[in-house]
């Protein structure tokens, strides 16, 4: 599947399972693999990959004490960044 998004305005932060956690917790499904190509953006545009906690403890005391711009990982992005 692909999809163009016009994302002028922030998306929603997104967890997908890897296959591992999926076959556990999904019934034995596989994870959701995903992937961006930045066909254009803004000059300081920036992407959410990841996020920077240690540890699963880590990143519940993060959430529960709403450090976001601790947590959340941002990525300077241009024109044809990969994803």
């Amino acid at each position: 599947m692909i999809k163009i998004i016009d994302a002028k305005a922030d998306l929603s932060i997104q967890v997908h399972p890897d296959d591992e956690y999926a076959a556990l917790v999904e019934n034995g499904s596989f994870g959701k693999t995903e992937c961006w190509y930045i066909l254009d953006c803004d000059k300081d545009a920036k992407i959410v990959i990841g996020h920077n906690a240690k540890d699963k403890e880590e990143l519940k005391a993060m959430i529960k004490d709403k450090k976001w711009d601790d947590l959340i990982r941002l990525s300077p992005i241009k024109k044809g960044d990969f994803f």
